[in-house]
């Protein structure tokens, strides 16, 4: 009996394997890395958010989102133009494509640090 009459007839979505040990390593570590994507995330847009609204300091909440959307427009086309290279760390989009870095095997964090500090920066002035 080989290995093809053993599997004669058996509909593929009927064979289940049972996970190993390692892929739910594995699971356990993409989910970490996953919740350390969204920390970084969710950070940056805090960060542009408070300049927004420390920008438009207006009572109503509907004008505090032009501010905000102008600020991050101005900052990716600021960040584009590589004649002003010396001011690109200092702007709230530079590291955002950042966290891709977290993704990596192994993770490279020493970018992701300037972010986060970038955007606590960003926080803490406005």
């Amino acid at each position: 009996m080989d290995g093809a009459d053993l599997w004669d007839g058996v509909e593929p979505w009927l064979v289940i394997v049972r996970p190993s040990v390692v892929a739910i390593a594995a699971i356990g570590a993409g989910l970490w890395r996953l919740t350390l994507v969204a920390a970084y995330v969710a950070s940056s847009i805090a960060a542009v958010g408070a300049s927004g609204c420390c920008v438009a300091l207006t009572e109503c909440r509907s004008r505090r989102w032009p501010p905000t959307l102008g600020l991050t427009i101005t900052s990716q086309v600021l960040d584009a133009v590589p004649q002003i290279s010396a001011i690109h760390p200092w702007l709230p989009s530079h590291y955002w494509q950042q966290f891709i870095d977290v993704l990596r095997d192994p993770m490279a964090l020493d970018k992701v640090g300037h972010g986060l500090l970038a955007a606590a920066t960003t926080r803490c002035c406005s």
